[in-house]
């Protein structure tokens, strides 16, 4: 099976668990039809990275010991189970538990490092841009799902719409997976070789990725989250804040696919740069339009901050692959798993902080984090260590 053939089977994944993105469109519909509060409704957003974290890591133990084509078994049966367990009632504990929990949560915290390691044994050397391409779709999938349940929901209730989109991702997803194929020997190995351009490196480089991961995703996470208001406190009208949310979920999808692409042409160390490069400029241009209020500046402040929160998901496959060859899998559910705890933060720390200082304190750890990087990039090519 050649590797964009096996992007391909895997889509239909993406939009399953992708469903997580639409929930901003589906949220005021399912509000009107239930009344359900909207602190409600913003804590089953909020659950799913929290269950990502410890369901990713399980995920990538799970690939190692059964194979992902068995993972992505079980990740579709949660879907289904969950599913099924939200929708069988009015409760909206029940349907927190099955929808944002069991099914997004526990599914995708599993499809994804499945997803990753079919691509790595696949087409190890291509890896970056393939497992790049997925996770775009992942992110995107938002703008597809959350129109269709809308429509769905002006002609059925709302339960029966969300039950038809979820059911008819299943059914394709479950389709697809009679195709998918782990892309290992009889010997139970990987296929092809560990990819080219990866040297061996030290053990605390996981360590460094991860802490790099942690003061710079929760800044883009809290961006995604307030950029409406956003726009209000800068001077801007409601309008723009709409069209900022807009370009910064395109541009997290991009940033996703570009994020993967440069990890295959460049170094790791140097593709980290640059991305925590385009968050500070997005720092940096917040604070310009927080002075001046320029709708030019507020629109690239947030493309820049879309790109960058996308970029640093979809480098993660081949930051894996870098730094552990033998076991990309669990590498990247650690790694993965750290991304969606930062999801969580960002807004966490919004609401508990208030969104002014969230902004300083997050920005400024971005900044810090840029300039360790740039310094260990530096010193390493000076000493000519590879890092």
């Amino acid at each position: 099976m050649s590797g964009w053939k096996a992007v391909v089977l895997l889509i239909p994944f993406q939009f399953m668990f992708g469903l997580i993105y639409a929930w901003g469109a589906m949220a005021p519909s399912i509000h009107l039809a239930t009344g359900w509060s909207a602190s409600t409704l913003d804590l089953m957003f909020s659950l799913t990275p929290l269950v990502l974290l410890p369901a990713v890591l399980i995920g990538g133990h799970l690939v190692g010991r059964v194979g992902p084509r068995r993972v992505l078994q079980v990740a579709t049966g949660s879907f289904v189970v969950g599913g099924l367990l939200a929708l069988s009632g009015n409760s909206p504990q029940l349907f927190a538990a099955g929808y944002a929990g069991i099914a997004l949560g526990i599914g995708g915290g599993l499809s994804t490092p499945a997803c990753v390691a079919l691509i790595h044994n696949i087409a190890p050397r291509r890896q970056g841009r393939l497992a790049g391409t997925l996770l775009a779709v992942y992110g995107l999938s938002g703008a597809v799902s959350g129109p269709l349940f809308l429509w769905l929901a002006h002609h059925a209730p709302w339960h029966t719409a969300l039950a038809a989109v979820m059911g008819t991702y299943a059914v394709i997803a479950g389709l697809c997976l009679t195709r998918v194929r782990s892309g290992v020997n009889a010997n139970g190995a990987a296929r092809s070789e560990r990819p080219l351009g990866h040297e061996p490196i030290s053990l605390w480089q996981p360590i460094l990725n991860i802490a790099l991961l942690c003061a710079t995703v929760p800044f883009g996470s809290a961006v995604f989250a307030a950029i409406g208001r956003l726009a209000t406190e800068h001077g801007h009208t409601a309008s723009l804040g709409v069209a900022g949310a807009s370009i910064m979920s395109l541009a997290n999808g991009a940033g996703r696919f570009a994020g993967g692409v440069l990890s295959d042409l460049i170094s790791i160390p140097v593709a980290w740069c640059l991305i925590l490069g385009l968050a500070v400029g997005g720092y940096i241009m917040a604070l310009a339009d927080a002075r001046l209020g320029s709708p030019a500046l507020f629109l690239l402040f947030a493309a820049s901050t879309g790109l960058s929160f996308g970029a640093l998901a979809g480098k993660l496959p081949a930051v894996a692959a870098h730094t552990s060859p033998s076991n990309p899998a669990s590498m990247f559910s650690f790694y993965f798993g750290t991304f969606a705890f930062g999801s969580f933060g960002g807004p966490f720390l919004s609401a508990e902080l208030g969104l002014p200082i969230t902004m300083t304190v997050l920005g400024w750890a971005t900044v810090i984090a840029f300039v360790l990087c740039t310094a260990q990039v530096l010193s390493s090519r000076r000493s000519a260590i590879p890092y």
